[in-house]
């Protein structure tokens, strides 16, 4: 293959890098995953929200040092990317997102940076802050049962939270996070 090809595809890819994993949020007291989608390219460090009607000042705060804390974490310029954050809750659910489903996005955007796949069967929540510091969601109990009801393998979420957790179910503790494995 001729190398200006070879170039220009690597300049595609580096554009079009994309990575997903799966949140949870909820609506109406219930648990819905939602998938993150997250494409870096080349740029200052815009983070730029698609895929909802509505969202809060403080989602678009964790979304952003989500983006910035998973590049840091990649060992790259946070300014050197912008990054396009598609939320999309599964099943057509209105499921009200919040900073909670931050956790989610820096997995997706570690993977788009890296070029690691994430496994389709973990589903994150926790809130990112800055200095990359996961803390607490509310509505653990009924997130860790709509990731069961919807068959996910591993349930990640913050591990000062465990307590609240293992009065329903059983979990493992792995490393930073709490994580359920069935």
């Amino acid at each position: 293959m001729p190398r200006a090809l070879v170039l220009v595809l690597l300049a595609t890819w580096l554009v079009f890098a994309q990575g997903v994993a799966y949140g949870v949020a909820i609506y109406d007291g219930k648990a819905y995953p939602v998938e993150v989608e997250v494409r870096v390219g080349p740029g200052n460090g815009t983070v730029e929200i698609k895929g909802l009607w509505y969202y809060d000042e403080t989602f678009r705060i964790s979304t952003i040092s989500a983006c910035w804390e998973a590049a840091i974490a990649a060992g790259l310029d946070p300014f050197a990317y912008n990054y396009t954050v598609v939320v999309e809750p599964l099943n057509g659910s209105r499921a009200l997102v919040g900073t909670s489903l931050s956790l989610a996005v820096a997995a997706a955007t570690y993977s788009a940076l890296t070029n690691k796949p994430i496994n389709a069967s973990i589903m994150f929540t926790g809130t990112v802050a800055p200095g990359g510091v996961v803390d607490f969601v509310g509505g653990l109990v009924e997130k860790a049962i709509g990731a069961r009801q919807y068959g996910f393998k591993l349930f990640v979420y913050p591990v000062l939270q465990h307590n609240d957790y293992k009065i329903i179910m059983k979990p493992k503790l792995y490393g930073v996070y709490g994580t359920l494995v069935e």
